[in-house]
């Protein structure tokens, strides 16, 4: 073809030749794409809707009135369903409470 189109242009064809080994989107081409490796895509979205929920806490300043200082926020990551809830601190009962609240509220879940 290079002859056809540029007569008498005095490239050998091993020079072509190699410049197509080196060629890494030449290669990629030549084996069909079996070297391309598959991205991971990670995410928390579970199969099926009341699979799985997180909770997260927040520190909040200054205390209310009744001397709350946390925020716990729960949400189930299908239907994106928030639950915030105060609390006067981050401790296992306190996000036991909360969970309790939200299993109550939207139902209950797999895993947390």
């Amino acid at each position: 073809m290079l002859n056809k189109r540029f007569p008498g242009h005095h490239i050998p064809y091993r020079f072509i030749h190699q410049m197509i080994e080196e060629c890494a989107v030449c290669c990629l081409y030549r084996n069909t794409f079996d070297t391309h490796i598959e991205k991971i895509y990670s995410h928390i979205k579970p199969e099926h809707p009341r699979a799985r929920v997180g909770f997260d806490g927040l520190t909040v300043t200054p205390p209310d009135e009744h001397g709350n200082t946390h925020l716990i926020v729960i949400v189930d990551f299908f239907k994106k369903y928030v639950l915030a809830m105060v609390a006067k601190d981050y401790s296992a009962k306190s996000v036991a409470t909360a969970l309790f609240v939200y299993y109550c509220t939207f139902g209950v879940y797999d895993e947390v």
